[in-house]
């Protein structure tokens, strides 16, 4: 937190579920010319703001950077009762879209906005296949690692699914009903964030974010 608040400048962005006062704040990440820190608010709730954070927000003498600070502003003000000073906003109006000759650096962002579309969906498609992957690395030692008099009895077909593969299904309610546990939401269906003891769950969290070199939030 000192590093940080040695700085003129810095960017700050969130992520979160639809963030503003209605939203959830999961987090909040905050990046210097040299260091990027992840603030884990969904966890740590409005102590993450105690140590230093809050007066980095709201202070004059230090410049955020941020895309449509509207929506961030909104939340920290009615949730945790910070108010954000002295941002440069790089929202850019849309009106800008139908001037011609359009700049260099406009160019390239629309370039580059369809560019990473491709290799996300492969980095998707992974993620979406995981579980069936898994299975059919297992799969691929049902006949292999089994014995000849076993094999000599079996007929091969291609009608059925495979049981090994049938797990799959398996896999799929039990990530489900993992979640549902996990990730409680209310009647709005926002996430509800998990209210820890004070005195266990700073020691936990602590002792969780050292071993990450996240004791201050610091990747």
């Amino acid at each position: 937190m000192l590093h940080i608040k040695k700085q003129s400048v810095l960017s700050v962005a969130a992520e979160g579920a639809n963030v503003c006062r209605h939203g959830k704040l999961c987090w909040l990440q905050v990046a210097t010319n040299s260091r990027v820190y992840l603030f884990d608010i969904f966890l740590l709730g409005s102590r993450a703001f105690n140590n230093g954070l809050q007066m980095v927000l709201e202070d004059k003498r230090i410049l955020k950077v941020i895309h449509d600070c509207r929506w961030l502003s909104d939340c920290l003000s009615h949730q945790y009762g910070i108010l954000l000073n002295n941002v440069f906003d790089t929202q850019k109006n849309p009106e800008l879209w139908f001037t011609r000759p359009l700049s260099p650096s406009l160019l390239k962002i629309l370039a580059l906005e369809a560019t990473y579309l491709l290799p996300l969906r492969l980095v998707l498609l992974d993620e979406m296949m995981s579980d069936l992957t898994t299975l059919v690395d297992g799969y691929l030692n049902t006949y292999r690692e089994g014995s000849a008099d076993r094999l000599g009895g079996m007929e091969p077909t291609c009608m059925e699914l495979p049981e090994e593969l049938l797990q799959l299904q398996d896999f799929q309610k039990q990530r489900r009903e993992r979640a549902a546990k996990e990730y409680r939401v209310n009647a709005q269906g926002l996430l509800i964030r998990t209210v820890l003891h004070p005195k266990k769950s700073v020691t936990e969290t602590a002792g969780k974010e050292g071993k990450l070199d996240l004791a201050d939030g610091k990747l």
